[in-house]
Order: C-alpha cells, then structure tokens, then sequence
C-alpha cells in the first residue's frame, strides 16, 4: 500500500468518529480499524473495515439497525450505502466520494479486533506467512469468491485456512497460539462476552519459529492449492486454527449425516477461533463449495501444466 492510501484511511476512520460524534453529542462512541488495515496485510485495492464500539450491546443508541446508520451516512454524502442487516454480523457498506474507498462497518464485534491482532501476530512471526496470505487473498478476490455476503467465503475465512495450512507443514511454519497461551495466560486472560479470546502474543519469543521448514513460498503456494484442491478431506474435516491441527466433524456436531446440519451449510468447515461454535465456511452452501473446489483443481492444474502463475489469478468473468 502507498503512503497515501494509508492517510486515505486514517482520514476516513476520523470522518466517520467526527460524524458519529455529531450524531450523538457526549456519547461514548468510537470509531475501530480492523481487518487489514490492522493485520499488516492491507493492500491497496482493500476495503477499510470500521467497527463502531457502544458502552454495552445494549446501549447502543439504535445503532444495531444498519437503516439507521445508511440513513446517517447518507446525510454526510456518503454513496453507494448498501446494508446487510440479516448476516451474522450486520454490516452497513458504503463508499466515501472523498477518498473513494470501500468501508463496511459494524456495532460491537469487539471479537473482530481481537480477531485482527491475532492474524497481524501470525504474520509478523514468517514472512512467508504475510506473503502467502496476501497472495492467496488476492488470488480469492480475483477468482470473486471472497464474499460471504454473495455466498463464497469472507476474506477472514481465507487466512484462517492459509495460517491453518502453515501450522500443519512438516516441520510447522506456524505455532499455534491459542495453545502455547494456554499455558502463559492463566492470570492475563481476555474475555470479550463470555468467550475466552487469549492467544501468545510474545512475538520476541516467537522470532525464527518455522526457520527449520525451508520450503519457498513457490512451493507453499502450489501446496496450498494441492491441499485444497485434492487432500483435503471436506466430508470429515474442520480446520482449525485453534488447535493447529484437523478436527473432526463428527466431534463438532457438523457432520452431514445430521438434518439440522444440512440446514447450516457445513459442508466446508473453518473453526473461528474465538467462538468454536461458529463456522466461518457456512456462507457458502453446497454448489459454491463445489465451485470453490473447482476453483482449486483449476488452480492445481495451472501450476502443474506449465506453472502458470498469471493464469491462477486470471479475472474470473
């Protein structure tokens, strides 16, 4: 990202506490980056993520109705005010004229930026993690199944399963940081409505963690692909990057032998790692995880043939 594309954000975050302030004078509320504006892995073509924070989920102005915040930020001349109130976590998109950039914003998924300094931790500890998410990011977004809203994956969900495929190379790229929290946190933990959301973030202590894995990130993108595209198990597997490994469906209640199952769209799991219960796949019912699928094989076959690169991230039209 340039220089400028970073302002362009900054300013955009304080328009949009400056507005919330004028909407509602002496109330507690702030204005959060999250997502890649955070994580280290922005680029320049990547929608700015705002979290809108609120005393309490209860107190929360009526700010939980997306209609109430199109219609305030169509006030401010905001355009292109779209609103997805029946998600998981409702958004209100939109594009600001001044800067031209993207923004979705949300009230009080606080988990979201703890989620958001957990993969800017994965990606500090190896750089060929932050290069590899970045690639297979881009790659989604080229190939138009990065949206869960549109029913593919959200981009959260594509680094989950690249952190997921460092943790389980032999030997690892990646640890897993909710278990070596385990044992350091015992006294600092981090609750956000209930849920435990700690993970090890001494980066220090983490320094040359995967230097003993000497694949090139050539060879972790192609084996990203083969995993994907033919060795991994979607009838019975879960990533998880909670626990670094594969866990088991069944063990989950996510199999597919279960009508109400079916109902959820588990027919590709990817563990949140703050909120076990939650699937982050199950945006995509049962033909976009084919396609996706799809998607993979075409991929493989690319860089088998003739390692064609340019071809993987082809504009998908």
């Amino acid at each position: 990202p340039t220089k400028k594309s970073n302002q362009n954000r900054l300013v955009l975050l304080k328009k949009i506490q400056n507005i919330f302030e004028n909407e509602f004078p002496g109330k507690p509320i702030k204005a959060n980056l999250f997502g890649s504006s955070v994580n280290g892995l922005e680029t320049v073509y990547c929608d700015v993520d705002i979290c809108l924070t609120t005393p309490s989920k209860e107190e929360n102005y009526g700010l939980d109705r997306m209609d109430n915040i199109a219609t305030i930020l169509e006030k401010y001349n905001m355009t292109e005010i779209y609103t997805v109130q029946e998600a998981k976590v409702p958004i209100c998109k939109f594009v600001d004229p001044e800067t031209n950039l993207s923004c979705d914003i949300n009230v009080n998924n606080t988990v979201a930026l703890q989620n958001s300094m957990m993969v800017k931790t994965y990606a500090s500890i190896e750089k060929r993690a932050k290069q590899l998410i970045i690639l297979i990011k881009h790659y989604a977004k080229r190939r138009m199944i990065n949206d869960a809203t549109g029913g593919t994956l959200s981009s959260y969900c594509w680094v989950n399963m690249v952190i997921n495929f460092l943790q389980q190379r032999q030997p690892p790229i990646l640890p897993c940081l909710h278990e070596l929290g385990k044992e350091s946190l015992e006294e600092d933990k981090t609750y956000i409505d209930g849920v435990d959301c700690s993970f090890y973030h001494d980066l220090d202590s983490l320094k040359g963690y995967g230097f003993a894995n000497k694949e090139s990130l050539a060879d972790l993108f192609y084996g990203f692909f083969k995993l994907y595209g033919e060795d991994f198990n979607y009838k019975k597997h879960v990533v998880s990057v909670r626990k670094g490994i594969y866990m088991k469906k069944s063990e989950k209640g996510w199999d597919l032998d279960s009508k109400k199952t079916r109902l959820r769209n588990n027919y590709f799991c990817v563990e949140e790692p703050f909120n076990p219960k939650r699937n982050l796949a199950n945006s995509a019912d049962q033909s976009s995880v084919s396609g996706i699928r799809d998607e993979f094989v075409r991929a493989l076959n690319s860089l088998r043939k003739d390692g064609d690169v340019e071809r993987v991230f082809e504009l998908y039209r």
